[in-house]
């Protein structure tokens, strides 16, 4: 009898849809921490004073694009589009340097968030969570990989492009057929630093 008598009283289950978008500020606030966590501390202030696009792109785009993740998740979207929400946000963790698990984990961290905000959750929504979570970071790793294979390529055209600058070079001044020749060590320095601002030399 008692049992029914606290039953009757308990607060109803959330639905994982309902308990996202009741939460969702909180929910944003606290995955956005723990994202920001894994920079160095100066950085992730920096990160945190979001709002700004033109001041703070990165930090700015790592928030909405979380914000963009919740919503898909609240509109019961496919985890194909929950992933395409990721993207901007895997685009600049490729970019820094940071191991596949520590760039991606914030993916996974959702389920703790969600479990700490909300206790209220029944064992149904968070295995929907969950399986949400699984399927979107095992896609997200996938874009991850081609992102990053993007930015290995992008690198490696920007040192073969150096290179060749500095041979050029070289080569003008006659160092590479005498190699006792003097080498204008200023003039490769303007040459490279043309090449890092994308000019030709």
């Amino acid at each position: 009898m008692t049992g029914d008598v606290e039953a009757l009283y308990a607060p109803a289950a959330m639905k994982l849809d309902s308990l996202l978008s009741a939460n969702k500020k909180q929910i944003l606030d606290l995955w956005f921490d723990r994202l920001l966590a894994s920079y160095a501390p100066d950085t992730a202030k920096f990160f945190k004073r979001h709002g700004n696009t033109f001041d703070n792109p990165v930090g700015t785009t790592l928030h909405e694009g979380l914000g963009n993740v919740l919503q898909g998740m609240i509109e019961g979207r496919d985890s194909s589009d929950l992933a395409s929400a990721l993207l901007p946000m895997i685009k600049i963790r490729a970019i820094h340097d940071l191991a596949p698990s520590e760039a991606m984990r914030f993916v996974f961290e959702l389920k703790s968030v969600v479990r700490e905000i909300e206790e209220r959750a029944d064992a149904s929504a968070l295995g929907t969570l969950d399986a949400m979570v699984d399927e979107m970071a095992l896609q997200a790793f996938d874009v991850y990989n081609a992102c990053r294979e993007q930015v290995f390529e992008i690198r490696m055209d920007e040192i073969k492009r150096s290179t060749a600058g500095l041979l050029r070079v070289m080569n003008r001044k006659g160092v590479l057929e005498d190699p006792d020749a003097p080498l204008d060590t200023a003039e490769c320095g303007v040459c490279a630093a043309r090449l890092e601002r994308g000019e030709d030399s």
